[in-house]
């Protein structure tokens, strides 16, 4: 028949295997023999899914874990099918944006991919950086890359894994006295 099953009792049909023993010139062995009703195979493709681990947290979702220790980061999926990623930031951090097939979400915590064709996402996650002006003298504190212009702007969030320098600079009148925390020392730049 044309129409399997009598269209699957009005449920329609998009692929139809309707042998598994046919044959085809030039191949010795009995094959699958289909019938595909629409004009386009891209949603007949097996769909591919590729999370890129990123430090500072990882990503989840049916057969996904990215990131720290576990890295199942690939997987394959139906066409037409919802995908959802979730991205959960390590203690301290936080999600900065999604990027790739789930750069739409932004900053949600839940990321919705239709699974068609090779997908590729990533998960951005990043980290407070504070800077805190002490004593009595007066200058700034600046950061490259730039976000961090002390004493106008103290604080940024920076991607995990980002090196950024810290450059003190003091006011004619004052002195540059040293660093504390993880910059420890007299250097200027941090």
């Amino acid at each position: 028949p044309d129409v399997p099953a009598q269209d699957w009792g009005g449920h329609g049909w998009t692929y139809w295997q309707w042998t598994a023993s046919g044959s085809v010139d030039g191949v010795a062995t009995a094959v699958d023999r289909d019938r595909f009703l629409g004009s386009s195979l891209r949603h007949g493709k097996i769909a591919s899914v590729t999370v890129t681990p990123s430090s500072g947290g990882t990503v989840t979702g049916a057969r996904i874990v990215c990131g720290g220790a576990d890295l199942r980061c690939t997987r394959l999926a139906n066409p037409d099918t919802t995908l959802r990623l979730t991205a959960t930031p390590e203690r301290g951090a936080v999600l900065l944006r999604w990027t790739g097939a789930c750069a739409a979400a932004g900053t949600s915590a839940t990321c919705d991919a239709l699974a068609l064709g090779d997908l590729a996402a990533a998960a951005i996650f990043g980290y407070p950086l504070s800077v805190e002006l002490t004593g009595t003298g007066g200058g700034t504190v600046t950061s490259s890359p730039s976000g961090i212009d002390c004493p106008a702007d103290c604080q940024e969030m920076v991607s995990a894994g980002t090196i950024v320098t810290l450059h003190a600079d003091a006011d004619p009148a004052s002195v540059f006295d040293g660093w504390g925390g993880p910059c420890a020392g007299i250097d200027p730049t941090c």
